[in-house]
């Protein structure tokens, strides 16, 4: 059986919390940016292959306006994996506050650096998407609401379960 160190077990969930955090923002930013780049180069690889000809056949082969160029662009796939990625990523904040207080400010610099990207990604690596009509989030708000409720009682267990301020004060041995 596990058992913690004489100082409970919240440096060891801290540090775990800060790997897993710290570790897949950076996983994620890089994925996030790599596989459009793939995506973007091939499918311009594949529109423009390279043909044989003159000089001045090759130039005016380069020549494209922006909105021809824009559509060898790759397709925009939908936008699940970046709610998940924000609703995963706000789960870490709340739940584990207690055990690692420095995770808002992780996700605050992440989502300045997510912001970014995805200026980058939507705007020179894929093609724009057709626009949908939508008034909210949709399912996603319950999802967050829900987690918000559930980060007060994880929060409260955390801190009931690794420090001995329950067991000192209200449990008789």
């Amino acid at each position: 059986m596990d058992t913690c160190g004489p100082g409970g077990c919240l440096g060891e969930l801290a540090e775990n919390l800060a790997i897993i955090f710290l570790g897949k923002q950076i996983m994620n930013n890089f994925q996030e940016l790599l596989i459009p780049m793939m995506k973007s180069w091939w499918s311009r690889r594949k529109s423009n292959q390279y043909q044989a000809g003159t000089d001045s056949e090759q130039i005016s082969i380069s020549m494209t306006t922006p909105w021809e160029a824009d559509n060898d662009l790759a397709e925009q796939e939908n936008l699940f994996p970046e709610y998940l990625e924000m609703v995963i990523q706000y789960g870490f904040a709340t739940m584990f506050v207690v055990a690692f207080p420095i995770a808002p400010l992780f996700a605050l610099i992440n989502n300045v650096v997510e912001i970014r990207l995805d200026a980058k990604k939507y705007t020179e690596l894929l093609k724009r998407p057709i626009p949908i009509n939508c008034m909210s989030i949709g399912i996603w708000y319950g999802i967050l609401d829900y987690m918000a409720a559930i980060a007060i009682i994880t929060n409260a267990f955390v801190i009931a379960f690794t420090s001995d301020f329950i067991f000192s004060n209200f449990v008789e041995i």
